[in-house]
């Protein structure tokens, strides 16, 4: 860093006084130097007009580069980062005579209250190969670079991460200099990815100190560097299965935009682990091209030293002893690399691995041919990319009907599974199949569904039935061109002025079109046993509007589908709405009178219901009853019927009220009327207001309630 020097004398027309003294060996601000300061900025005696810390932003600018007012470019270079000053700025070092209206007046005396964060020569940058991208690294993601140490002459004092890729989460670092005008390597790193977009390679030259975040040096000591980046991933960890069964998190891009759609035959490498490292694995040991399948035990342990040791000044032997006494703070850096040591042994034990081998895995997705979390993690992927999925066990192949991989998998644990998808294979073009290849495929897909029903896996079941209803499945309808008779039609009704959507043979929206009866048939056989299964799958998962609308929809298929009355019935009922599932079983009985399951269902109704009454009348008939007995208590007061003060209340005249009739002339306008004239007449009032009755079931009498047949 920067030698410190003496305060300098105050400048004509600025006066400093010191809030809070920096460090004693805080640098000096200098001219050049970049510059990240919070201030607040008054009129002298009088109002706020501008403060950084009420934008909650800090403000950054390079000194003498004309950015700020003259008055801070005399008052910075008297300041040391970290002290907080208060700053008088005459007019003439301010805004002058013309002022910043509405918030500055002319000739006024500025008063800035300015602490310097930071203070160093600026960072160099140099785009080495642009990128068409426009992604940007955002706080919650994470990055993974390569990385290349130079001098400033342009010698390799580090290339380990150029094959290599070095992972940083930036919401874990914060993007500043240390008080002490230093670098810790994360939060340089975080700055310099920060200028950068997805691709992009760039070298920055860099002035000031780098250290670990313990305060090591670099093992390539002091002096400035340049730092060629090359920023290969923007990813941020994903829960692809929204519950937190399968989460991902991607170690390299693919290739365009494509990712596998039902039916698509999938070739990929992948391999299953017990654990990964926190955070996905901070110093990747794996290449472009995916991890190399062993390695000897030698070349593992100078790995994982090499994988630390860029960024400590540690001395250690061959064998991993230390040969000289080890400062505090390095000890501490060593004891986090043994600690770091130890998750890649735990990671490193390997249950099944494809990599290493001739022949990759391989899949037809969307039949369920493989466990369901690592499905549901292919279906995410593009060709190329390189991923690890934490998979949950209810998630991976202890659910799984079929052969694991190998054996000795733990079931009562997640699993890592680290992938990368070779190939994609063009997948099911539903709109493109025949009646007869919807038929084949269709029906494949549903009973391999019904096989994960049976096995009361109602989730993956559902996921083999939704594509069989689905609009965009197999019964999409792709919207057709228009025939060369129809642009003709068309053509000769916009030159005769009528409407296009009245010309015949004009291009028809597909999804409205009416189903021929080849497609109404296939329906018949495909989508109604699929919804009602669905319904049966909602139902059990508890998802009683979801079975109603698929039970609804079946319905439309078939009016007199005795399963989805019956279905329907039962979702109304575990809903409370009674009389709705009763409706359902009417019409069940009406079309099935000897339907004993409706029979036992309409009993089982009439528990239900009866059970409600009795906790309704628990809840509330306690309230109703003493408002009852105070209306009792209120009559038994009242007077006999003889006595004069019943003969008064009856006798009592009620005064009639008015009521205004007014008869209305319609104006040629029609959204206004004229009134043409006003009739009054009187109505008169009942002496006495009609009693409402309490149903019986809040504790009044019994006959007030219907009867429950």
């Amino acid at each position: 860093s920067r030698l410190c020097v003496p305060d300098m004398p105050p400048a004509k027309g600025v006066d400093k006084v010191v809030i809070k003294a920096a460090p004693s060996q805080a640098p000096q601000v200098a001219v050049g130097d970049e510059v990240t300061v919070h201030y607040v900025g008054r009129v002298l005696g009088g109002h706020v007009f501008d403060s950084s810390r009420a934008r909650e932003k800090e403000f950054n600018f390079v000194l003498g580069a004309g950015g700020v007012i003259k008055g801070w470019e005399e008052a910075l270079p008297m300041m040391k980062v970290g002290e907080t000053a208060k700053v008088v700025v005459d007019p003439e070092l301010g805004y002058g005579k013309k002022g910043m209206p509405p918030k500055i007046p002319p000739d006024a005396t500025l008063e800035f209250e300015i602490e310097v964060l930071s203070s160093c020569k600026p960072i160099e940058k140099e785009v080495i190969e642009e990128s068409d991208s426009n992604v940007v690294a955002k706080e919650e993601d994470y990055v993974r670079i390569n990385l290349v140490v130079k001098d400033l002459d342009g010698n390799v004092r580090d290339d380990y991460f150029q094959s290599n890729m070095l992972e940083l989460y930036m919401g874990h670092h914060n993007a500043k200099m240390e008080a002490d005008g230093t670098w810790r390597a994360g939060a340089l790193l975080k700055k310099l990815v920060e200028q950068m977009v997805l691709n992009e390679k760039a070298s920055f030259k860099v002035h000031e100190p780098i250290m670990d975040r313990h305060g090591n040096k670099p093992f390539w000591g002091d002096g400035a560097v340049e730092l060629e980046i090359k920023l290969l991933v923007i990813g941020r960890d994903e829960d692809v299965t929204g519950d937190g069964g399968v989460t991902k998190h991607k170690l390299s891009e693919g290739q365009g935009y494509e990712k596998a759609t039902d039916g698509a035959n999938l070739t990929f490498h992948y391999r299953i682990t017990k654990k990964m490292i926190a955070g996905g694995g901070v110093r990747e040991k794996t290449t472009a091209q995916g991890p190399s399948p062993e390695r000897d035990v030698n070349s593992q342990k100078k790995s994982d030293r090499l994988n630390y040791d860029k960024w400590d000044q540690l001395v250690i032997s061959d064998d991993g002893e230390i040969i000289e006494n080890i400062p505090p703070r390095a000890q501490r850096a060593l004891d986090d690399a043994e600690a770091a040591k130890k998750s890649r042994e735990g990671a490193s034990s390997v249950y099944f691995s494809t990599w290493g081998s001739d022949k990759p895995a391989s899949i037809i997705v969307g039949f369920g041919e493989t466990c369901e979390g690592l499905e549901d993690a292919l279906m995410t992927m593009k060709q190329g990319e390189h991923s690890v999925f934490t998979i949950r066990e209810d998630y991976g192949f202890a659910a799984h009907d079929g052969q694991p991989p190998c054996e000795g998998l733990p079931s009562d644990c997640p699993l890592v599974f680290e992938v990368q998808l070779i190939s994609i294979g063009k997948g099911l073009e539903h709109w493109n199949l025949s009646s007869e290849d919807k038929k084949r495929e269709g029906l494949r897909k549903r009973l391999r569904g019904n096989e994960f029903y049976k096995r009361e896996q109602y989730r993956r079941a559902l996921k083999l039935y939704d594509p069989l209803v689905s609009k965009t499945g197999y019964f999409m309808k792709m919207p057709q061109r228009p025939s060369q008779a129809a642009k003709a039609q068309r053509e000769a009704a916009e030159i005769a002025g009528h409407k296009i959507h009245n010309v015949a043979n004009a291009v028809a929206h597909a999804q409205n079109a009416p189903d021929t009866e080849e497609e109404k048939q296939l329906k018949l056989e495909l989508q109604l046993p699929s919804l009602l299964n669905i319904a049966a799958c909602k139902f059990k998962l508890g998802d009683m509007r979801r079975a109603i609308e698929s039970c609804d929809r079946a319905l439309d298929l078939d009016a007199r589908c005795e399963k989805a009355f019956y279905r329907r019935a039962q979702a109304h009922s575990s809903k409370a709405d009674f009389d709705l599932a009763r409706k359902d079983l009417q019409q069940l009985l009406q079309i099935s009178p000897d339907n004993s399951e409706a029979k036992r269902e309409l009993a089982k109704l009439q528990k239900l219901e009866e059970q409600a009454k009795r906790k309704e009348k628990k809840t509330f008939g306690g309230i109703f009853n003493k408002t009852l007995s105070e209306d009792q208590e209120a009559e038994a007061s009242q007077p006999p019927a003889g006595s004069d003060a019943a003969s008064s209340s009856s006798q009592r005249v009620v005064e009639p009220r008015l009521v205004e009739q007014k008869d209305f002339d319609v104006s040629p306008d029609p959204t206004r009327a004229q009134v043409k004239s006003i009739k009054k007449f009187a109505i008169p009032l009942p002496d006495v207001a009609p009693k409402v009755r309490i149903a019986g079931i809040y504790g009044g009498d019994g006959d007030d309630g219907d009867d429950d047949a």
